[in-house]
């Protein structure tokens, strides 16, 4: 049988492999296995909808990535699946939206010198979120131009 037709399920498989926090012999197994068997997928001519998932899934692990952008990215990617359910995907974008509206509209009812005393978990998070960046997604190119951006912000 083709590797492909099994895509699906190596997909889940490699997914939930890298949700367990607790390493063990046969999970590292089917980590290989799953890793093995999407790759080869990869290879042969399997459904172009899928191969992005799969790239996407062997890229980063889903528990390393930033939840609400990883939610634009699958609508996205729903968006175009043959068996995509518009009903679902319409709720999927409206939940996004809402989500999205009500942050916007946090931000413009707090004054830009409120947030240092009012949230330094905010502060936190913003510095892990770009730590993450350097560490994960960082050129040297592009990180130097970044630190250049962020110090004219800082530095007026």
């Amino acid at each position: 049988m083709p590797v492909c037709r099994y895509q699906g399920t190596a997909l889940f498989v490699w997914t939930f492999i890298r949700l367990c926090t607790r390493r063990k012999y046969t999970l590292e197994q089917a980590t290989d296995f799953a890793h093995r068997h999407l790759g080869k997928g990869l290879e042969q001519n399997i459904d172009q909808n899928l191969a992005i998932e799969v790239n996407h899934a062997l890229e980063l692990p889903l528990q390393w990535r930033m939840p609400r952008l990883e939610a634009r990215w699958f609508i996205d990617v729903y968006e175009k699946r043959q068996d995509m359910n518009p009903i679902l995907l319409e709720f999927a974008k409206l939940d996004f939206n809402m989500v999205q509206a009500t942050h916007q509209e946090d931000l413009r009812h707090r004054p830009s010198m409120d947030i240092v005393g009012e949230c330094p978990q905010s502060y936190h998070t913003l510095v892990t979120i770009i730590d993450d960046v350097y560490d994960i997604y960082g050129a040297l190119d592009e990180l130097e131009l970044f630190t250049d951006a962020v110090d004219s912000l800082l530095f007026v």
